[in-house]
């Protein structure tokens, strides 16, 4: 799927390209990876909760880079979707991840407490720092 399909159903919208806003969405990254390492030693669910968002604003900054926003129903879905558009092949892997954490926070989230293991916290953070560090250089260019 291309960054056309996504926006000729609905699901992206242009907005037009505003550096300080793609500043802001990573400035917000770097504050939640650093708040979920932090929390590895309190609450893992929460640590992997706030990794995941870390994941999702970076996400939210290389849209917000190409001039796009996610609109809609599911949402976090779509900015998976558009990532995956926007990274391609050599990033499946972590595109993979990001939806199995996606999926999993959401139960964690709303379902129930304490389902989040320490290897799965410590992935999540690890994943985040990753996603964070690709959408940086990419983001950094322009």
């Amino acid at each position: 799927m291309n960054f056309e399909e996504l926006e000729n159903k609905g699901l992206i919208r242009k907005i037009g390209f505003k550096q300080e806003a793609v500043k802001e969405l990573i400035e917000l990254a770097e504050r939640d990876l650093k708040t979920a390492k932090k929390m590895l030693k309190q609450d893992l669910d929460w640590a992997f909760n706030i990794a995941y968002n870390s994941m999702l604003q970076s996400c939210r900054a290389l849209m917000f880079f190409h001039g796009f926003r996610a609109v809609g129903k599911d949402q976090h879905l779509t900015v998976e979707k558009f990532v995956s558009t926007a990274l391609g092949k050599k990033f499946e892997e972590k595109i993979n991840a990001f939806d199995r954490i996606r999926r999993k926070r959401h139960t964690a989230t709303y379902d129930r407490a304490g389902i989040i293991s320490n290897y799965e916290a410590n992935y999540s953070i690890l994943t985040a720092q990753e996603f964070l560090g690709e959408i940086e250089k990419i983001v950094k260019k322009k």
